[in-house]
């Protein structure tokens, strides 16, 4: 159903309810059938909002890949990458010499859904520019790094921002019961995994930095002085972590 069907209906509804109205002062109609098309204009409304959510999940992402378009919005997980990796790849066996667009607004997310989005631009065929629309913080920022042409709407803001790892710890319940020795082996366990993911994050983090270096010129100086401060577009234009400020897309 489309929009101009669903306000058609709703306004026909509306005139019933007025013709109600005016049916209950001449002939004394129960006070139930002036509520009928009220619940029907109800309906009729609800099923309107119900439609425009189905668009914004299901329709719009749909003509923005018709379009080679891809959306990055919110936190960056495995789920996320795993569909821009299909998108990517489908875009390129379709035509692997129109370039493709990818719209970013996040606030970043995990190393290793990071690198499997890097993977896939820097393995795409066709070209892929990328577009700041709202935010480009962390994570967000490399994948931006990557894209052939780096461009950014005027009110867009960056991050520059240590990585994380979703990698956690196995924990013992409050009432299991260990020997000493198993107690120590467990602590090892522990101290075994903390110095992995230490080692993890700061190879996770030399990607970032190194991406971000190249690619933009900045000294480590400079690096460390932006890291962890909001930045406007023009702030980061003069950093050259962005080509352009365009005003459409």
């Amino acid at each position: 159903m489309t929009k101009k069907t669903t306000y058609a209906i709703g306004i026909v509804a509306a005139i019933a309810y007025g013709i109600t109205l005016i049916k209950l002062d001449i002939t004394g109609w129960n006070i139930v059938y002036v509520h009928i098309p009220l619940v029907i204009v109800l309906l009729f409304y609800l099923g309107y909002q119900k439609l425009e959510l189905t668009r914004i999940k299901y329709y719009y992402p749909r003509e923005l890949f018709r379009r080679r378009t891809i959306f990055i919005r919110g936190e960056i997980d495995p789920g996320m990458a795993r569909t821009i990796l299909m998108q990517i790849k489908v875009l390129n066996f379709k035509d692997s010499k129109r370039p493709i667009k990818i719209l970013i607004d996040s606030e970043g997310g995990s190393i290793e859904a990071l690198k499997t989005i890097l993977n896939s631009i820097k393995a795409s065929i066709a070209p892929v520019d990328g577009i700041v629309v709202g935010s480009a913080l962390s994570a967000a920022v490399s994948i931006l790094q990557v894209c052939r042409n780096r461009y950014s709407l005027p009110y867009s803001s960056f991050l520059v921002h240590n990585p994380r790892s979703v990698f956690g710890l196995t924990c013992m319940d409050e009432d299991s019961y260990m020997t000493e020795g198993e107690c120590d082996n467990f602590l090892k366990f522990i101290a075994f995994k903390i110095g992995q993911i230490k080692e993890f994050l700061k190879n996770s983090k030399e990607l970032c930095s190194t991406l971000i270096l190249q690619r933009t010129g900045m000294t480590e100086e400079k690096f460390k002085e932006i890291e962890n401060i909001f930045l406007t577009t023009k702030e980061a234009l003069k950093l050259n972590l962005i080509d352009k400020i365009v005003n459409t897309f």
